[in-house]
């Protein structure tokens, strides 16, 4: 009976040592985010609750990333008191010789003294500098949605344009990216539809429409840029140098180079940013650091140069989104599944229910039951198709007749989802089933094949 009791505890051990290597990083980034909780609304119960987390990473003797724990916490409240509480705009009269860059139909943005003022004016245009006079003033979150404060915050806006004394077109905006967008942007009906939303990221011609039969089917994250088509790009690079026969080395350098210009041109949009990062430090933790760290450490510590750079990010549903689906891809990939398609659909199905869950988290919703399978089988068109832009972007005639007969088929497909209404019951049980998913197949099964030695020994004996 000695021996049985033994092998328990090697179990338990192993169970304990894979909970100390996955969950002492995300609670790091969880402590980060409840300090941004703290400083924004002075609720002591988010203060408690970090204190909380650093006693637990201290019975753990995680006394390394208790440190990067304090480190971090402390660089945030420096920046967020000095920079964004002491240097500020109050009611200012400001002269700018400016373009501007386009948020919506009416609303651009602006750049005066490192900060990102906002601007509503129909009659602006991104093809032109301008010179002018405005009074800015601060933001009153107060008085805007919930929606509308997150998505200005997670822009880093906190200045608007109060009152324009004057404003005057002085010169044409002759900026390489300026003239890419404005080509994608041309009249052709359907290639302006879809290629500056794949290519660029940019809502062309009635893009309602569109958008609406996107998110309808649920393919709407496959379709704008994100880590889907960073990795996508990494993919057809490689195989590309690895056809002509060439170092992996080249390959890598060329995708490092592409993809930045590429993001430059993007104006760095969360999710790809992410991804681009990501796999950067994969290969160097790979080549220089014989894969000390893991690939979750690596994530959170991505999520930390986001937080040190704006620390109002976390508002961001494209980071909230990327970064949450990224674990979810990484937790299952470290379950031992066999079957790859089995992994696939559950990866897919967990990613919609949390993306539907966090997109709806205040209000009710219509869930779409094939969404999974949807973006399963959607993705290689999508794929091609992105290829596709990239290769022969300037045969409009020719992309404006393929994406009008992709844009029939979408419009017949969505005739035929099923949707189901999605409430708190609905978010409570299939957060619950994500979990046993997750976290139970996870810890029993990274060990599983030395647990299941030890089983066989501890049998034998009896």
């Amino acid at each position: 009976m000695g021996r049985y009791r033994k092998n328990k505890w090697s179990w338990w051990s192993y169970f304990k040592n894979t909970s100390r290597k996955l969950y002492t990083w995300l609670i790091l980034l969880f402590s980060i985010f409840l300090t941004l909780l703290f400083y924004e609304f002075w609720n002591y119960w988010f203060l408690a609750l970090i204190i909380l987390f650093t006693i637990i990473l201290a019975i753990w003797k995680q006394w390394l990333k208790i440190t990067i724990l304090i480190v971090a916490i402390l660089t945030l409240t420096l920046y967020y008191f000095f920079i964004y509480k002491n240097n500020v705009l109050l009611d200012e009269k400001i002269d700018i010789n400016t373009h501007f860059q386009k948020l919506n139909q009416s609303e651009f943005t602006f750049k005066y003294k490192n900060f990102d003022i906002l601007i509503k004016d129909k009659n602006i245009s991104e093809n032109y500098i301008y010179n002018g006079q405005f009074i800015i003033e601060k933001i009153d979150f107060s008085l805007q949605t919930n929606s509308k404060m997150m998505y200005l915050k997670s822009k880093n806006i906190f200045y608007q344009v109060q009152k324009i004394n004057f404003i005057k077109e002085i010169k044409v905006n002759d900026s390489i990216i300026l003239k890419i967008k404005n080509f994608l942007n041309n009249d052709k009906f359907y290639y302006s539809k879809f290629v500056p939303l794949l290519l660029i990221a940019e809502y062309g011609n009635d893009e309602k429409e569109l958008l609406d039969i996107l998110k309808k089917v649920g393919i709407y994250h496959i379709f704008v840029i994100s880590g889907f088509h960073i990795v996508l790009i990494k993919t057809l690079i490689e195989k590309f140098f690895k056809l002509l026969k060439m170092k992996n080395g080249y390959g890598f350098i060329t995708f490092t180079s592409f993809t930045l210009i590429y993001l430059i041109i993007l104006n760095f949009p969360v999710s790809a940013l992410r991804a681009f990062i990501f796999l950067l430090f994969k290969e160097f933790n790979k080549k220089i650091l014989k894969n000390k760290f893991t690939n979750i450490e690596l994530l959170t510590f991505i999520a930390l140069i986001f937080f040190i750079n704006n620390i109002f990010v976390i508002y961001s549903y494209s980071f909230i989104l990327s970064f949450f689906i990224t674990l979810i891809i990484l937790l299952i990939n470290q379950i031992k599944i066999k079957n790859n398609v089995f992994k696939l659909l559950l990866i897919s199905v967990l990613a919609s229910i949390f993306s539907t869950i966090i997109l709806n988290y205040n209000s009710l919703a219509q869930y779409n039951l094939l969404s999974s399978i949807n973006s399963i089988l959607i993705a290689p068109v999508v794929s091609i198709l992105y290829i596709l832009c990239f290769l022969c972007f300037w045969y409009v005639d020719f992309l404006d007749i393929l994406f009008n007969i992709f844009f029939i088929f979408l419009k017949y497909y969505a005739m035929w989802q099923i949707f189901i209404d999605v409430s708190l019951h609905f978010v409570l049980s299939s957060s619950i089933i994500a979990l046993f998913f997750i976290a139970i197949p996870l810890t029993l099964t990274i060990n599983y094949e030395k647990f299941n030695k030890n089983i066989d020994k501890t049998i034998a004996k009896f």
